[in-house]
């Protein structure tokens, strides 16, 4: 879901700079209508497809941190259950000696 958020916002802001970059090659246009297509492309383009690329890029590395951290290198501690690291010691949670299994 985030990769797309990404994809998506990414592409949104990318038309709101193509939409700005057309504007300012087409001479015959006013600087008054200028000025109001710029805020207009930044309210309806650029922004919130900014929005959602760092949406989307939130959800990615939350998504990619909770990877790690269920990965193999944890054992639920034998007393209270919590995850700890396979080499500890003792549980950082109840404080109980944890045996080192082999």
């Amino acid at each position: 879901m985030g990769t797309v958020l990404v994809l998506v916002g990414g592409l949104w802001a990318a038309i709101g700079g193509l939409n700005i970059a057309m504007m300012f090659r087409n001479s015959s246009v006013g600087s008054g209508m200028t000025a109001f297509g710029l805020i207009l492309n930044m309210v309806l383009f650029i922004v919130p497809g900014l929005g959602l690329a760092g949406i989307g890029e939130f959800l990615r590395r939350r998504k990619e941190t909770s990877r790690s951290d269920s990965g193999s290198d944890r054992a639920p501690c034998p007393t209270c259950g919590e995850s700890i690291p396979v080499v500890a010691v003792k549980c950082r949670f109840c404080g109980s000696e944890v045996s080192v299994s082999l």
